[in-house]
């Protein structure tokens, strides 16, 4: 994973005012420098890419699989269960993307707490 080199905030926040005193641009200067810190501690984390597989719905992670299950009852109402590595993913839904979007979330939640 490419990196940038590590801000230091405090000093460079001294360095404006020092350059700007207390005005607008200084504020402007700080402001941007508080979205590059952040861009920088927030890594850009992939979208899942699912596969079809019978009536599932599979992702490979490097963690393992995560899978989406689809019963059809009837009408096209949809009992849907996903699955990470044997652990049940609380999905509240009956609708096939917003099972994705509550298993990509999980799945950032899972890389996060690796780089913590």
């Amino acid at each position: 994973m490419k990196t940038e080199p590590t801000i230091n905030i405090q000093s460079e926040v001294v360095k404006i005012h020092s350059q700007f005193g207390m005005t607008e641009i200084a504020n402007y200067r700080i402001e941007k420098l508080f979205e590059m810190y952040v861009k920088q501690s927030s890594p850009k984390i992939k979208q899942l890419e699912w596969k079809e597989n019978g009536s599932d719905l599979i992702a490979e992670t490097p963690f393992g699989e995560i899978k989406i299950s689809t019963i059809d009852e009837c009408f096209n109402e949809y009992t849907i269960s996903a699955y990470f590595m044997s652990g049940l993913i609380e999905v509240e839904s009956n609708y096939i993307d917003e099972a994705k979007r509550v298993c990509q979330e999980d799945y950032e939640r899972r890389v996060k707490e690796c780089l913590e």
